[in-house]
């Protein structure tokens, strides 16, 4: 899944203190550094050439993602009803949880506004 892959590289570049991460420039890319933008763990990202380049975002030092659990795999989604993440995110209020549904990829807010399942991606600390 394009997502597990995306999130691998975060999670290499934030290990080594790098600054920025270059990623294929393509729709969902976008749209995935979208969420995480507007949740605040990465600074952004800008456009260059056919890449795309994301500010990895660190408070004191810290990386803003410090674990990354993923859920789905390409052989096996991991697929969950409404009621399961809302009690998920009710358990795990220092986390956001990143699932793809039929409305694009959500996060917290948007799972909790919506009452929507989909394919559990991954969750973040």
């Amino acid at each position: 899944m394009l997502e597990n892959i995306l999130l691998n590289q975060l999670k290499t570049a934030f290990e080594k203190n790098l600054d920025k991460v270059v990623l294929k420039n393509t729709f969902k890319i976008k749209l995935f550094l979208d969420v995480l933008k507007a949740e605040g763990f990465i600074l952004g990202y800008t456009l260059q050439d056919d890449y795309l380049i994301a500010l990895l975002k660190y408070n004191n030092s810290i990386p803003a993602i410090q674990n990354i659990k993923t859920f789905s795999k390409i052989s096996t989604p991991y697929y969950v009803k409404s009621k399961k993440i809302i009690e998920m995110i009710k358990r795990n209020k220092n986390s956001i949880f990143l699932v793809r549904t039929s409305k694009g990829l959500l996060s917290n807010k948007d799972i909790l506004t919506y009452k929507i399942g989909g394919i559990l991606i991954a969750r973040l600390r």
